[in-house]
């Protein structure tokens, strides 16, 4: 964070000082050209003056011209990671479904649920398919 603040700071302190330094110089060439203006307080339209207001207005003209493509971006953006999670959620529901009707397939196919022998199968098939499940989703976990 440090190296990014400094860099703020320099670019700041050295904007200000480019902007003080054609302030200065448009004061002086005003000066030098029409001092009635200079009384007045206003820059003329010669020399460095109107080249900075004709660069301006070049520069207001470009980023009105491209006000949409930041709105572009983000509108993508948000389609694709819209997309990209309704995929996932889709293809979680899926499993889940798929999962959950071979465990009831499993619960209801017991012909004698009662008996040790049974319950035992039944919960080695659900352990696998919740193996299964955790297989599943092994790439969206960290741990």
């Amino acid at each position: 964070m440090k190296p990014v603040l400094l860099t703020s700071l320099a670019m700041g302190l050295f904007s200000g000082a480019w902007a003080t330094f054609f302030y200065q110089y448009i004061t002086w060439e005003t000066y030098m050209t029409d001092p009635v203006a200079y009384d007045l307080g206003v820059a003329t339209d010669v020399g460095v003056s109107d080249l900075i207001k004709q660069t301006g207005n070049k520069i207001q003209q470009l980023i009105a011209s491209f006000k949409f493509f930041p709105s572009f971006l983000a509108l993508g953006y948000i389609t694709y990671a819209l997309g990209h999670w309704r995929t996932f959620q889709t293809l979680g529901y899926s499993i889940q479904g798929i999962l959950n009707t071979t465990a009831v397939k499993v619960g209801s196919a017991l012909t004698k649920p009662e008996a040790e022998v049974s319950k035992q199968l039944a919960f080695r098939v659900y352990r696998y398919v919740q193996v299964i499940h955790i297989l599943a989703y092994k790439d969206q976990n960290r741990w």
